[in-house]
């Protein structure tokens, strides 16, 4: 065999080597997902934050939107399979809330699910209170009148 010939092998290995090591390194997570409201209908447009944690200390932040039919996903690429990470996914619904998802990463290929409802309705669990000042004055109530309202009915 020619020393031409040998280094063409040689080179040949070193190349198949040095890819099959990146794709080793080159490791992806995805978090994917459906935003949609309390009636399951789909929301476009919903901004979701994900926020990678590594335990070398390395991070990273992503941001996206959700596409006409309430659904979005992140790749996140991780260079060592085996470092853990924490990830988190987060919405702002139109209430002003921020809704939170955890995950926590143990390998490089994982793939997590992470679904939200949008503006979900406010159940009223207390009552509302109104005190008047009146020139009447009843028993026990020395000028003041009393209403309270639970659940949208007045007392």
């Amino acid at each position: 065999m020619s020393i031409r010939m040998f280094n063409r092998k040689l080179l040949l290995l070193t190349l198949l080597t040095a890819m099959s090591w990146l794709g080793v390194m080159a490791q992806n997570v995805n978090v994917h997902g459906t935003v949609s409201n309390e009636n399951g209908d789909p929301q476009n447009g919903v901004n979701l934050i994900v926020s990678v944690f590594f335990a070398d200390s390395s991070a990273a932040l992503y941001s996206t939107y959700t596409d006409t039919f309430g659904t979005y996903s992140v790749d996140v690429a991780t260079q060592d399979p085996s470092l853990l990470g924490f990830l988190e996914v987060s919405m702002v619904d139109c209430w002003g809330t921020t809704e939170s998802q955890y995950f926590t990463i143990l390998n490089g290929n994982e793939v997590f699910e992470a679904d939200f409802t949008y503006c979900q309705g406010i159940v009223q669990d207390s009552c509302v209170m109104f005190i008047l000042s009146t020139s009447i004055r009843a028993v026990l109530c020395d000028g003041y009148i009393f209403f309270w309202m639970c659940r949208d009915r007045l007392y």
